[in-house]
């Protein structure tokens, strides 16, 4: 919805809804109320590169990440920053802490700072999908990266994680594994999920029972992996191979094997998901399924640039 449109809705005009939303004095403290509360039932924000001329825009991008110190992410934030400094815009960056209600607060926060465009990934805890919604409705350009929202009707930049997921547990059958376990993520999160059943489906393809005690719950970072496996082999039987849902997982998984003394690749494999820059410098490297991470962050920010300034 833009100015005009909400403008009719409140019987006065665009200048009037713009006098509301800056406090101007010259309207009435009746007529900015039922203005304002007119915005909150439907839910709009003025966009000020909407309706400003060139000259008048921010020049602001949001960029709203679900854990700034999880090393996948960094690798996509500096391509974005770099992309689209070159087009004279700079990144607000938010760290939603992998927290839907931070998240919507930092979202809302980015629209009242009149960015021009937003650029997600979305967290992976969440109750509902209103500050996604509030875009769509307001014509605010966004893109959501990795993590897909069902029901959210936007641009999206991400690998195929099911395809990945397959790769992964293939080449752990190829080694010769019947006993693959799978250290799963949120389940609410489109990642986890479609590795999940990349991991699941390489299996039928092969012909291989799958046991639903072989997958666990194991998050997203190093804590996650590590906690899990020293609880996982305190009451179940040793797997031959583990496929985590991602290298942090994974490295977490590896700690937790040294201290229990099992060795890698000795006594088990295991494989990870995203080929973080240290995977390969660790004291038993680590076998990882690699995500063009730079080719990621350079599609969210050519598609943000075109749809501000498209």
């Amino acid at each position: 919805m833009n100015i005009y449109q909400f403008a009719k809705i409140c019987s006065v005009s665009s200048m009037t809804v713009s006098r509301a939303f800056h406090n101007a004095p010259d309207i009435s403290s009746a007529t900015r109320s039922r203005i304002l509360e007119t915005a909150r039932k439907y839910h709009y924000r003025p966009n000020i590169l909407a309706r400003n001329l060139a000259t008048q825009r921010s020049y602001l991008i949001g960029l709203v990440v679900p854990n700034i110190v999880q090393t996948f992410f960094p690798y996509i934030i500096r391509t974005i920053e770099n992309l689209v400094r070159k087009a004279g815009y700079n990144i607000i960056l938010c760290d939603s802490e992998e927290d839907g209600k931070l998240e919507k607060e930092q979202i809302r926060l980015l629209i009242d700072q009149h960015v021009g465009g937003l650029i997600i990934i979305p967290a992976a805890k969440r109750k509902d999908l209103h500050a996604f919604k509030e875009l769509e409705h307001n014509g605010i350009p966004f893109v959501i990266v990795d993590r897909k929202l069902d029901g959210i009707h936007s641009s999206f930049i991400g690998t195929n994680d099911h395809r990945g997921g397959f790769i992964a547990t293939q080449h752990l059958i190829k080694l010769g594994h019947q006993k693959i376990l799978h250290l799963r993520g949120p389940k609410g999160v489109s990642t986890a999920r479609e590795r999940m059943l990349g991991y699941r489906n390489a299996l039928a393809h092969y012909a291989m029972s799958f046991k639903s005690n072989m997958i666990i719950d194991a998050g997203f970072d190093e804590e996650d992996g590590y906690k899990t496996i020293k609880s996982f082999f305190k009451r179940a039987k040793k797997p031959t191979a583990i496929f985590a849902v991602n290298d942090p997982v994974a490295i977490g998984a590896m700690k937790a094997l040294e201290e229990l003394k099992i060795k890698i690749p000795d006594d088990i494999s295991i494989v990870g998901f995203a080929d973080i820059n240290y995977a390969s410098f660790l004291k038993v490297p680590l076998t990882t399924v690699s995500q063009p991470k730079q080719e990621i962050g350079e599609s969210a920010a050519k598609i943000i640039l075109n749809e501000i300034e498209g």
